[in-house]
């Protein structure tokens, strides 16, 4: 997943988790942040992925391996990384890690793009054929 795609100034953080909206699966709280003017649609019209793993949920290598799996999952999710979201992903005191594997994350994630769209009231269809201004 490239780097534009990476929520990581702590900022950015902060704004998701006080205006974004939760959606909970068995083992995620996902914070989701719509972008909603249009000019920063315009410009920035990509999703963000940011992921809080706390020190509870295992050592450096078990925290590096989720965040590689959900990395890998959004980067092939490409019609998600096309809408202008920012998107937090914390996974739940019951997470289990050692059982954690690509195939579950996609499972257990496969109706975020249905539910991203359901709970938004912006039209992204109407962003999506409009032309894009490039930063110059």
């Amino acid at each position: 997943m490239e780097k534009k795609y990476h929520l990581r100034r702590s900022a950015d953080f902060k704004a998701c988790y006080d205006f974004a909206n939760k959606i909970f699966t068995k083992n995620f709280i996902l914070f989701i942040k719509y972008k909603t003017d249009e000019l920063t649609i315009r410009n920035d019209f990509t999703a963000r992925v940011g992921f809080s793993i706390s020190k509870k949920v295992g050592k450096a290598v078990t925290r590096n391996r989720i965040k590689r799996v959900l990395r890998e999952h959004f980067r092939a999710d490409t019609p998600l990384l096309a809408l202008p979201i920012d998107i937090i992903i914390i996974p739940k005191k019951c997470f289990e890690p050692a059982s954690f594997s690509l195939l579950v994350a996609k499972n257990e994630l496969e109706n975020l793009h249905t539910k991203i769209l359901k709970n938004h009231s912006v039209n992204f269809s109407t962003f999506l054929s409009s032309p894009r201004t490039e930063n110059a």
